[in-house]
């Protein structure tokens, strides 16, 4: 698992800078709870259990914050709590010594990250949702509430990130799949990429004609379109002209034209695919977590 899967927040700008000097270190719950507003965010901007006197706070530190009635407080701890879920499942998945977490612990984080999917602030709402998906294995629940989050946001630009966040952790939600296929319309270029990116791993179908059409699109990171093409094996032969087409422009070069040629002979021989990353894959951080009512 790499950070990469969250990408796309990074060029959204939904998440905050660590600014301003350190956090206070060592500290507990309670004198967390009276610090002001800016020591509040320079704290969850920089939140990690050395920070904290008690490990046993760690979780309901992190949760403090998660509800915390200021803004941008409550936007930092959210952006922080996606590394701390990416750290936590990197940790457990290495067999690495974990800190003191409980099966409450994680249902209420859980049900603390549900809560923010209902946020005001899109960037909680986005920040949420990846958080929610790396807190344990995919399961019912979470997909429920994923799918409903997904069909109720307002934000175009956000929804393209939830669906490509969903579908690369493998929830096969429809409508994600769709709007990934939209998003290769989008008028900003940095969401089309984003959307042939994650169409690269789940291959939705209808998404191909566009593909082809993408292929011509200037204003895009064309590497992206064409691997995402290739990965359609011999469906995508379609695209063969286009792709041969390409490969003779001379104007073309940098990463473009490899990835051409690797492009053809994927498509000509499906089995020579291009490698593409693989869905990422959740675990439990506690060794049993019943679903979140």
């Amino acid at each position: 698992m790499k950070l990469s899967q969250f990408q796309f927040f990074l060029f959204l700008g939904l998440i905050l800078p660590v600014v301003g000097l350190a956090s206070p270190v060592k500290l507990t719950l309670a004198q967390v709870s009276k610090l002001e507003v800016t020591e509040r965010v320079r704290f969850y901007q920089n939140f990690q259990p050395k920070n904290l006197a008690n490990l046993d706070e760690f979780i309901p530190a992190l949760i403090y914050g998660l509800k915390d009635p200021d803004d941008v407080v409550r936007a930092a701890a959210f952006g922080n709590t996606v590394y701390v879920m990416i750290g936590l499942q990197e940790m457990k998945q290495q067999g690495q010594p974990m800190p003191p977490l409980t099966v409450a612990d994680i249902q209420r984080l859980q049900q603390a990250l549900l809560d923010g999917l209902k946020d005001k602030l899109p960037e909680v709402r986005g920040t949420a949702m990846v958080a929610l998906i790396y807190s344990g294995p995919r399961n019912p629940m979470i997909e429920q509430a994923l799918s409903t989050t997904l069909s109720h946001e307002s934000d175009q630009q956000l929804r393209v990130g939830m669906a490509k966040e969903m579908a690369l952790a493998g929830y096969n939600d429809p409508m994600a799949k769709e709007g990934l296929v939209a998003a290769l319309d989008n008028p900003d270029s940095k969401v089309r990429e984003e959307a042939a990116k994650a169409i690269a791993v789940v291959r939705p179908s209808g998404a191909l004609d566009k593909l082809v059409v993408r292929l011509g699109d200037p204003e895009m990171m064309r590497d992206f379109v064409v691997d995402a093409t290739a990965a359609y094996g011999a469906e995508a032969s379609l695209a063969l002209p286009m792709l041969e087409k390409m490969l003779a422009d001379p104007s073309l070069g940098g990463t473009l034209n490899p990835r051409i040629r690797e492009a053809i002979a994927s498509i000509k021989n499906p089995e020579s695919k291009l490698a593409v990353p693989a869905p990422i894959r959740m675990v439990s951080l506690v060794d049993s977590v019943a679903p979140t009512e």
